[in-house]
């Protein structure tokens, strides 16, 4: 299980002993991870290793055969629905191939004030909240009338992003979706991410195989094999990022 800080604080995210059976396989074996508030996390390992099937699990995508996901004190295997319009408000994850959960018949505009909508927070400023983000994650306003087959799959990643940001969420998960940008994208995407933790001490998931990525920009890693956490690496995060 990862190592709690020394506070003595709380989990955000516990996940315990999960296991998660696809198709007859065990794809998960028992892994237990922990994330604190505010904290930066990467989860990495090669492709089958387990970390995007837990990244999908933790939201609910995938039913756990075994253990337990609790985000801040709350069981979520299975999530109480009245809990869901919460829990959907303090956690967002942003999976692999935005473009495809992008909703093709939406501008993005209206896909990036989803949220706000299903979380019945929509109001006379949120149209301006939308172009903010947009500007912030280094679209331009014009891209808030086009519709998702419009997109590159990098414009697709950072609206998925922008989506995911505007809730203002305490728990953040990338399933590589930085994967595939150019190092200067990266950056400055890492600094959006930067400041959108000091705005409102949000902790981040990211799922990657790029592990340059990784050590610029977490202070702990789970590396994942076979379905299981087999290391643990603390290490001091690069300041650029900070």
């Amino acid at each position: 299980m990862s190592p709690e800080p020394s506070s003595g604080k709380k989990p955000l995210l516990d996940v315990r002993e999960v296991r998660v059976r696809l198709s007859g396989v065990d794809v998960l074996r028992g892994v237990s991870v922990q994330v604190f508030a505010g904290e930066r996390v990467a989860w990495v390992g090669e492709s089958g290793s387990g970390k995007t099937t837990l990244a999908q699990a933790v939201v609910g995508l995938h039913p756990l055969s075994g253990g337990q996901v609790i985000f801040d004190g709350l069981g979520l295997s299975p999530m109480p629905a009245r809990a869901r319009p919460t829990v959907g408000r303090r956690m967002q994850c942003v999976l692999q191939e935005a473009v495809r959960s992008l909703n093709p018949r939406w501008s993005v505009a209206e896909l990036v004030a989803e949220p706000l909508r299903v979380q019945q927070r929509f109001d006379a400023g949120s149209a301006q909240r939308v172009a903010q983000w947009i500007a912030r994650v280094g679209l331009p306003a014009d891209t808030l009338s086009r519709q998702p087959a419009a997109l590159s799959t990098g414009q697709g990643q950072r609206v998925a992003l922008a989506r995911a940001l505007i809730s203002q969420p305490e728990l953040l998960i990338l399933d590589e979706t930085l994967s595939g940008l150019d190092a200067a994208v990266q950056n400055e995407l890492l600094r959006v991410l930067a400041q959108a933790q000091s705005e409102w001490k949000m902790a981040v998931v990211l799922v990657s195989h790029d592990l340059s990525l990784v050590k610029a920009w977490a202070s702990r890693v789970s590396v994942f094999s076979a379905g299981q956490v087999v290391e643990e690496i603390a290490f001091e995060q690069a300041q650029a990022t900070a």
